[in-house]
C-alpha cells in the first residue's frame, strides 16, 4: 500500500505535466465547417484548404479532413511548416468512409454560356480559355484530347473519337459537338486551375500525408514538393492529373532527399486507345504523362509498394537534365506493381541524364505488366535487378508515325547530345512476352556511346516475338539486340538464360545486324571490347507458366548457373542469395541446388522484443531439416545454442538487426532478426522513460490498463484520457473538461 501512495504521489505531480505534454494541436477540417472556427475539434472545423493554407503549423501538429468530404476550392493547397525526427506535421483523415478528396477537376468557366460558343467548322464548336484543361470530362466522362486541331472529330486507327484540342497560342478551347455545347452537355469540366492541388515549399522538413484523395491540378502536376526533406507520402490516392507527383527545387543550391512515398494508388484515370496524328506526326502526349517525376535535384528517397495504372509517358521518371543542379540520385524504388494495359502509350520507369546526374538509382522487386512503350535505363551507375517484365508491345503511337516499334522491355540508349548511358547493371530479372527483343543498346548517332552496361543473370522467355523495327523484323525470337559497332561497345553480357518455344534453338541475340544462338554469341566474347559467356538457350522450366509460377523447377538448367554479382542479398520474394554453389539464374532464387539438397528456410518470426536485465528467448526455426545454427550480431548478454535457441539477459537497451542463419548439406538459410531490447522503466515501449511511462504504472498499479473514452473528445482514446480517468478517481477537479 506504501508503495501505491508512493506512485499516487507521483501521479498527482505529474498531471500538470501529462497534460502539458501535447505533442502538438490537432485541427479538424469539414465542408460544412466554418474557417471562423478555431478548427480544435470535430465540433468546430475548419472549411476550406485555404484556411490550412494561411498557417504555418508546428511539430507534432495534425490537420485531419472528414472522410467522404470533398474539397473543390480551386487553388492550390499548401501546407507550411517544420516538423521533427520524433513530431513530425501530419496531414489525414477522421471518421470513417471514403478518403478525403481534394480535387482541381471544377467546372469550365463559361461553358454553359451558350453564347461564349461559336461554330469554328463542321461539328467543332470554339471557346476563348485562357489556360489548357490539360483533361476534359463531358456529362462526367473523360474524352480524349486531339493531337492537332484538325483531328478534333476524327475516329482515329484505334477507333476511338478525338473530342476536344486546345490552342495555347490563342487560348482557345475546341470541341466536338453536334449542337451548341452549353446545350448539348449537362457539364463540362477540367483541371480548371492553374497551378498543383497540393504543394510543399522549399525548406520543408518531416512531414507526413496520409491517407488523402488527390485529383487533378493544373497542366503540370497534381501533386508538388519542393526541395524539402522527410516528406512521406502513404496510403494516398494520386491521378487524373497530367503529372501525379513531382519533386524537385527550383533554387539551383538545394535538394529534396528522403522522401518516402509508400503505399499509395497512383491511377491516372486514363484508358484510351490512340496512336499518331492523321498527319501521322508524333501523338504521344495526351493528357496523362508521369506518376512520379524526381526532377533534376532529388536524391536518398524511396518509391516502394505502390501500384501504378495507366501513365501516357513514365510511371516512375527519374532526370537529371540540368548541369546546375545536384541530379537525382542514390533513389530506390522497389516493391511496386506497374501496370499499363488501358492505355497505347506509357513505360513503366525511367532514368535519364547528363554524366553524374542521374546515377545510382535502383529498381528491385517490381512488376511490370503490359506495356506499351519501352523502359529508357540511361545515365550512369543505375541498378535494375530481381523484376519481373511481362507482355511488351509497340506502341501504335511510334509504330504509325516512325514506321519503329518501342516494344523491347529496356532500352539502354543515348538520347540526345552530352547524355549518357554507362555501367548501368540489368542483373537477375525475368523478361517476357516482347514484341521486340527484351533489351536494345542504341546511341542514336550521338556523341556518347552506350557501353560499360552490364546484363547478367537474366531470364529471356518468349521475347522479341513480332517485331517492328528494321534490324529485328525478319528474324522473330531475339532476347537482345545491338545495332552498331561503333556506338554500342565494351558490354557485359554473362551468364544469360533465353528460351523462345516457338524458336528454341535460334535468333537469341542480335549482333550488330547478325543472328546469333546463345552458344555462338558466347564464340564473340572480346570482340568489340564485350565480355560474353556462360550464357544458355535452354528452357528455364518454370513450375507453372501457365499460372504464371515462375519459380524453378529442381531440373531446370537455371539453377546454380548466375554468376555471384556484389551487393545483391535478397530475390524477387525477399529470400537469402544466394542457395547452393552459385546464384540461380532469373528473378527467384529457389531453395534448391542443382542436386536437388533442398536447403533451409528461415520460418521464425522477423522480430522479437526483450527486456533489460530480463531473461530472453528466441527460437530460430526454418525447413529442411537443419543441422547447425548461428546468430551474427547479437547484443551483450545473449547468444544462440546449436539447437538455434538466442536466450539470456540482455544488459544494454537498443534495437539490433540479427542474421540469423540454419544450414544443412544443401545450403544456408539466412534471415534478419529485428530484436529490440528496451529499459525496465520504458512501459510504453517508445524509446523514451518518462512521465508518461511513470503514469503507466501508476495505472497499473489501479487497475486502468487501456482507454476506454475520448473523454478530452480531441479525436483520439490515449494514455491523456487514461490520464483524466484517473484524475477522476483520485477525486481530481475540472478533469473532465477539454
Amino acid at each position: 500500500m506504501a508503495k501505491i501512495m508512493k506512485l499516487l504521489g507521483w501521479a498527482m505531480i505529474a498531471v500538470p505535466m501529462t497534460a502539458g505534454l501535447s505533442e502538438g494541436a490537432t485541427y479538424y477540417l469539414d465542408p460544412s465547417g466554418s474557417d471562423s472556427n478555431n478548427g480544435l475539434s470535430q465540433s468546430a472545423p475548419w472549411k476550406t484548404i485555404s484556411k490550412v493554407s494561411s498557417k504555418t503549423f508546428s511539430p507534432g501538429d495534425n490537420i485531419l479532413f472528414k472522410r467522404g468530404g470533398v474539397w473543390k476550392d480551386g487553388i492550390t493547397m499548401y501546407l507550411n511548416g517544420v516538423g521533427t525526427i520524433n513530431n513530425p506535421i501530419i496531414m489525414s483523415a477522421y471518421e470513417v468512409g471514403d478518403k478525403p478528396v481534394i480535387s482541381s477537376i471544377l467546372p469550365i468557366t463559361g461553358w454553359d454560356v451558350s453564347a461564349n460558343w461559336t461554330l469554328y467548322s463542321g461539328n467543332i464548336w470554339k471557346m476563348a480559355y485562357p489556360r489548357n484543361p490539360n483533361r476534359l470530362w463531358l456529362n462526367n466522362s473523360e474524352v480524349l484530347r486531339a493531337s492537332i486541331l484538325a483531328d478534333v472529330g476524327w475516329v482515329n486507327r484505334q477507333g476511338t473519337l478525338e473530342q476536344w484540342f486546345y490552342d495555347a497560342v490563342s487560348s482557345t478551347l475546341y470541341i466536338y459537338a453536334t449542337s451548341n455545347p452549353a446545350i448539348q452537355y449537362s457539364s463540362i469540366e477540367g483541371g480548371n486551375q492553374g497551378s498543383s492541388v497540393f504543394s510543399i515549399k522549399n525548406g520543408a522538413e518531416y512531414l507526413t500525408i496520409d491517407g488523402i484523395d488527390f485529383r487533378g491540378g493544373s497542366d503540370f502536376t497534381t501533386v508538388f514538393f519542393g526541395a524539402a526533406s522527410h516528406i512521406t507520402l502513404k496510403n494516398s490516392n494520386i491521378g487524373y492529373g497530367r503529372v501525379g507527383l513531382a519533386v524537385t527545387s527550383s533554387d539551383l543550391a538545394l535538394t529534396a532527399n528522403n522522401i518516402i512515398i509508400e503505399n499509395n494508388t497512383f491511377d491516372s484515370g486514363f484508358n484510351f486507345f490512340y496512336g499518331a496524328a492523321s498527319d501521322k506526326t508524333n501523338g504521344e502526349s495526351r493528357g496523362s504523362e508521369d506518376a512520379i517525376l524526381l526532377y533534376d535535384a532529388v536524391n536518398n528517397s524511396i518509391i516502394r509498394n505502390n501500384t501504378f495504372t495507366g501513365w501516357g509517358h513514365t510511371a516512375v521518371y527519374i532526370r537529371g537534365l540540368d548541369s546546375a543542379k545536384d541530379g537525382s540520385h542514390d533513389n530506390k524504388t522497389h516493391n511496386n506493381t506497374f501496370n499499363g494495359a488501358n492505355l497505347s502509350y506509357g513505360r513503366p520507369i525511367s532514368t535519364d541524364g547528363l554524366e553524374g546526374k542521374s546515377y545510382n538509382n535502383e529498381f528491385y522487386n517490381n512488376l511490370f505488366k503490359n506495356h506499351q512503350t519501352r523502359s529508357q535505363i540511361n545515365g550512369n551507375n543505375n541498378w535494375v535487378h530481381h523484376n519481373i517484365f511481362d507482355g511488351q508491345t509497340s506502341s501504335p503511337v511510334k509504330a504509325e508515325g516512325m514506321a519503329w516499334g518501342v516494344g523491347e522491355a529496356i532500352n539502354l540508349s543515348v538520347y540526345g547530345t552530352n547524355l549518357v548511358s554507362h555501367d548501368n547493371k540489368i542483373d537477375n530479372n525475368l523478361f517476357m512476352n516482347t514484341a521486340e527483343p527484351a533489351i536494345l543498346l542504341r546511341s542514336n548517332g550521338n556523341i556518347n556511346k552506350v557501353t560499360n552496361n552490364y546484363i547478367r543473370n537474366n531470364i529471356f522467355y518468349n521475347t522479341g516475338t513480332n517485331p517492328i523495327n528494321t534490324w529485328s523484323k525478319n528474324n522473330p525470337g531475339t532476347a537482345i539486340a545491338m545495332e552498331k559497332t561503333t556506338e554500342e561497345f565494351n558490354n557485359v553480357f554473362q551468364n544469360n538464360c533465353v528460351f523462345n518455344p516457338s524458336k528454341p534453338l535460334t535468333n537469341a541475340i542480335n549482333y550488330y545486324g547478325t543472328f546469333l544462338s546463345m552458344a555462338q554469341f558466347d564464340l564473340k566474347n572480346g570482340t568489340n571490347g564485350n565480355t560474353i559467356g556462360g550464357n544458355i538457350q535452354m528452357d528455364p522450366l518454370f513450375v507453372d507458366y501457365l499460372n504464371k509460377n515462375y519459380h524453378l523447377q529442381l531440373t531446370s538448367p537455371c539453377i546454380d548457373k548466375g554468376i555471384a554479382i556484389s551487393g545483391l542479398t535478397n530475390d524477387f520474394n525477399g529470400n537469402p542469395i544466394y542457395v547452393g554453389a552459385a546464384p540461380d539464374v532469373g528473378a527467384y532464387e529457389d531453395p534448391v541446388t542443382a542436386a536437388g539438397n533442398l536447403a533451409p528456410v528461415i520460418t521464425s518470426v522477423p522480430n522479437a522484443t526483450g527486456t533489460v536485465a530480463t531473461t530472453l528467448s528466441y527460437q530460430i526455426t526454418a525447413t529442411n531439416t537443419p543441422t547447425s545454427f548461428s546468430a551474427a550480431g547479437l547484443p551483450a548478454g545473449l547468444s544462440v545454442s546449436a539447437g538455434g535457441l538466442i536466450s539470456g539477459t540482455p544488459t544494454t537497451a537498443g534495437t539490433s538487426n540479427v542474421t540469423i542463419n540454419a544450414a544443412n548439406a544443401g545450403g544456408t538459410g539466412t534471415a534478419t532478426l529485428a530484436l529490440s531490447v528496451y529499459s525496465a522503466c520504458d512501459l510504453n515501449r517508445d524509446w523514451a522513460t518518462n512521465v508518461v511511462d511513470v503514469q503507466l504504472q501508476v495505472n497499473q498499479a489501479l487497475g486502468v490498463a487501456a482507454c476506454t473514452s475520448d473523454l478530452n473528445r480531441d479525436g483520439f482514446c490515449n494514455v491523456i484520457d487514461v490520464q483524466r480517468a484517473v484524475n477522476a478517481s483520485l477525486g481530481g477537479s475540472c478533469v473532465l473538461s477539454p
